[in-house]
């Protein structure tokens, strides 16, 4: 596994998925898995489209979707 790139981007997805939907927004335990799901399927797709490592995303990122 390399090195983040963009720590920031991996720290919000990080904070979002077990403080932000369950304590925050009182989403369930199968809403938190279905986002954690969709999260981890873009990061796929943004790394795919530009030929990278995930690791190796990045906010300023332009995709074509």
């Amino acid at each position: 596994m390399g090195k983040v790139k963009d720590p920031q981007l991996f720290l919000l997805f990080k904070n979002f998925l077990p403080v932000y939907l369950p304590v925050q927004r009182k989403a369930s335990a199968n809403t938190v898995a279905a986002y954690r799901t969709v999260l981890n399927q873009f990061l796929t797709h943004v790394a795919g489209s530009g030929g990278i490592p995930v690791m190796a995303v990045t906010f300023d990122m332009e995709i074509s979707v």
